[in-house]
């Protein structure tokens, strides 16, 4: 039986942008990682990459391929739903709510990354000026990152952060999603610096049986913290709470105000 790929473009501009890779031999079902952005989610996919072979899935980041595609993500086909099989499959990469359904939502099992959103805008600004840019495929996709890019260069940290005014939506449709499933919270505060900690947590979230010298070592392996903050480094720094080290006092109020609501669901106070 042939896997389930997904087709973009028209005409003779038409092809094949992601194609389901095979599943190991007597799979486990399949799990689903989303992360907010700017919240750990690239040690979330790279960790979650180090443990599938373990519990005979296959990592997936549909949302990776889509970008190496140069595929916006509002232009994401719908019949991208039919690459969610319930069994054989760990999906990541996902660093906001996906513009298409996922059909296993409601079965399979979930967890969800998320951060301070205080810290996250942050994070984001420095990002964005300071750090090398992503390759991307898509000329379109490579003007608007850096025109984003110009941007926050000529922009203040506290104007900003005011600015990115998506995120509180972004914020807010994270918490309906949490109401409506049974979804395990993981808070980057909480596991930045106890790593082996939360791998343990994810597979017994996920109900996988992975030895402590295996999650050991995946642990250990993504275990970065900077000695000091480099603004160049992807990891520029870890340490909770960097917004109050950044932006005035006027702003953060502003901030708590935006963000009152997903702040008290996950479990942030001003």
């Amino acid at each position: 039986m042939s896997l389930p790929s997904v087709m973009y473009g028209s005409g003779a501009n038409r092809r094949v942008v992601f194609e389901l890779p095979p599943a190991p031999q007597n799979p486990s079902s399949s799990v689903l990682a989303l992360s907010m952005p700017k919240a750990g989610s690239v040690l979330l996919d790279r960790v979650l990459r180090d443990l599938a072979p373990h519990v005979n899935l296959t990592y997936v980041s549909i949302m990776e391929a889509f970008f190496n595609e140069g595929v916006a993500d509002n232009d994401i086909p719908p019949e991208t739903s039919k690459t969610f099989l319930p069994e054989g499959y760990c999906y990541g990469g996902f660093r906001t709510l996906p513009p298409f359904d996922i059909p296993i939502m409601p079965s399979a099992r979930k967890m969800l990354l998320v951060r301070d959103p205080r810290d996250m805008l942050t994070s984001l600004y420095f990002s964005l000026v300071f750090s090398h840019p992503e390759p991307t495929n898509s000329e379109k996709d490579t003007q608007e990152r850096a025109t984003s890019r110009t941007t926050a260069k000529a922009t203040a940290i506290d104007e900003f952060v005011l600015e990115a005014g998506a995120s509180a939506d972004a914020y807010n449709a994270f918490c309906d999603l949490c109401r409506d499933q049974d979804i395990a919270i993981f808070r980057y505060e909480d596991i930045v610096f106890e790593k082996a900690q939360w791998v343990a947590d994810i597979c017994t979230h996920f109900g996988w049986n992975v030895g402590p010298e295996i999650r050991a070592e995946i642990a250990a392996r993504h275990d970065i913290v900077p000695s000091v903050e480099d603004h160049t480094q992807h990891v520029r720094q870890v340490s909770p709470g960097d917004h109050a080290r950044k932006l005035k006092p006027e702003t953060i109020s502003i901030l708590n105000e935006r963000f009152a609501e997903p702040m008290t669901y996950f479990g942030y106070t001003p």
